[in-house]
């Protein structure tokens, strides 16, 4: 019983708030991997405190940080992807969620159908994951 106590408490303490902002850690964040020119597979991970909505919202800013830190202000979500993975300690069933894309930026002075306006996306939502990166405001 003390044992299961202690992982109990160890995992409350770890996973303690919803996952911030921030690059793949213990609790959770975003990861990005280059797939071709101008092309990533970019992922985040909540942790059993960040709903599945605010995963998606902060992988879509994490592609739009992404697509202005390149010089570009427009991407395209070439392929999107959700889940959540659930894990049971002690009785007690933790979901998790992730979300993945894979994003191409768009070349300056071009609109293809369906690309999305980098600055766009991190105010629609950035406010929503209380954002405070360095494209807070244009």
């Amino acid at each position: 019983m003390k044992h299961t106590f202690a992982i109990v408490i160890t995992l409350f303490a770890v996973t303690a708030c919803a996952t911030p902002y921030q690059a793949s850690g213990l609790r959770g964040g975003y990861k990005d991997t280059p797939i071709a020119q101008d092309t990533y597979l970019v992922r985040f991970d909540g942790n059993g405190f960040t709903s599945r909505n605010t995963a998606g919202a902060m992988n879509l800013i994490r592609a739009a940080e992404m697509t202005l830190d390149a010089g570009h202000t427009r991407f395209l979500v070439l392929d999107a992807n959700s889940e959540v993975d659930k894990t049971w300690v002690s009785g007690v069933t933790i979901s998790k969620p992730g979300s993945e894309l894979v994003i191409k930026f768009v070349t300056d002075g071009t609109e293809p159908e369906g690309s999305l306006d980098a600055m766009d996306v991190i105010e629609e939502h950035g406010p929503k994951v209380k954002y405070k990166g360095k494209y807070v405001s244009r």
